[in-house]
């Protein structure tokens, strides 16, 4: 659903499933993007409210499944930087944090992509898993192992992502932080 704004929401219903077999996962998701700012950046808050069909166990032996990022390799200049000032690869990656931007310069200008985790998340402030040289990052709330469901709980995730038009600073990250954790 759009708006004159360039604002939208899209809403999304899916299924986890072994082929030709029951739901194991459903997943409700509603995607809220904000209409762009003067600057061009704008935010997608991403919702997921996941209920399991029958006992379960959500996660990856590799430590990060949900919401990721994988981006263009013209972008291997640009740098991490965590809510907690880690801005090397080895310190943010599985580190805990509220909110993790990649940042960099683009043909014209700068640039970044930045994404806030919410404090009501389950295993809040998440892990981070990266891998620089993709580029490629999420919000890992299965790094440290997998999350057992027992049979129709629920547990939802909240993300914001937000696109910048300049390079993000910190303190203005942690502004935005706060804004949306409240």
């Amino acid at each position: 659903e759009t708006q004159a704004d360039f604002s939208a929401e899209i809403r999304l219903r899916q299924s986890y499933h072994p082929p030709d077999e029951p739901e194991l996962l459903g997943e409700e998701r509603v995607i809220q993007v904000s209409a762009p700012n003067e600057d061009g950046s704008y935010t997608l808050d991403w919702q997921h409210l996941f209920t399991a069909r029958k006992a379960v166990t959500v996660g990856a032996s590799a430590g990060y499944a949900g919401l990721s990022l994988r981006l263009s390799k013209q972008l291997l200049n640009w740098s991490f930087l965590n809510s907690e000032g880690q801005s090397e690869d080895k310190e943010v990656h599985g580190k805990g944090a509220r909110w993790l931007t990649f940042k960099g310069p683009l043909a014209i200008g700068n640039a970044g992509l930045t994404i806030f985790d919410h404090p009501t998340n389950q295993r809040f402030p998440t892990k981070w898993f990266i891998v620089k040289g993709m580029p490629y990052f999420s919000p890992a709330f299965v790094f440290d192992g997998p999350m057992p469901l027992t049979k129709d709980q629920k547990f939802r995730l909240f993300y914001r992502m937000k696109v910048h038009g300049s390079a993000p600073e910190a303190r203005t990250l942690e502004a935005d932080y706060q804004t949306f954790a409240n």
